[in-house]
């Protein structure tokens, strides 16, 4: 018998799909997840129970409508958080310790115009295709949890579920 770590090792460097019996299937990530403690609680070797999830889409969900104020907004800040990695940076090297606040405020500052200008020429570029902005995820319609064929019952009888057929 194949060590069970040694298994879940060789699977992150192969991705596979997992082999076994399906134990339950739930329509929701929480409720499969839910399922995983309740084995958990009862001391099943948790490490032996894969997730997958079938009927995967991609769903994309807006979050509102494109500006000039959003675009500038939203470059600012992505102009600030790198400005401000250079800034830290030119504060590790500076020559002397009184010019490092100097650097810093100089580094967020041209960080955050770089920001905006890009923000706002990427907007003019691509305002009459897409005129919203938007966060996409993939989801699955549904999610089965699946054990090797010798746990499978174990599995079951802790989670109250039949074989799927």
């Amino acid at each position: 018998m194949t060590d069970p770590k040694q298994t879940n090792r060789r699977a992150f460097v192969t991705p596979t799909i997992p082999s076994g019996i399906t134990i339950a299937t739930y329509p929701a990530y929480d409720q499969a997840r839910s399922a995983i403690d309740k084995l958990t609680a009862e001391a099943f070797p948790v490490q032996q129970v894969s997730i997958i999830g079938e009927g995967l889409k991609s769903v994309e969900r807006i979050t509102g409508a494109m500006s000039w104020g959003r675009a500038a907004l939203s470059g600012a800040a992505s102009g600030i958080w790198f400005g401000f990695f250079i800034g830290m940076l030119m504060v590790l090297w500076a020559p002397e310790a009184s010019a490092s606040g100097a650097y810093l405020s100089i580094a967020l500052m041209m960080g955050a115009a770089f920001g905006i200008l890009t923000g706002v020429l990427r907007y003019a570029m691509t305002r009459r295709q897409q005129s919203f902005t938007s966060v996409t995820q993939v989801v699955a319609s549904n999610y089965v949890l699946v054990t090797p064929a010798e746990v499978a019952t174990q599995a079951m009888r802790i989670l109250g579920t039949t074989p799927r057929i």
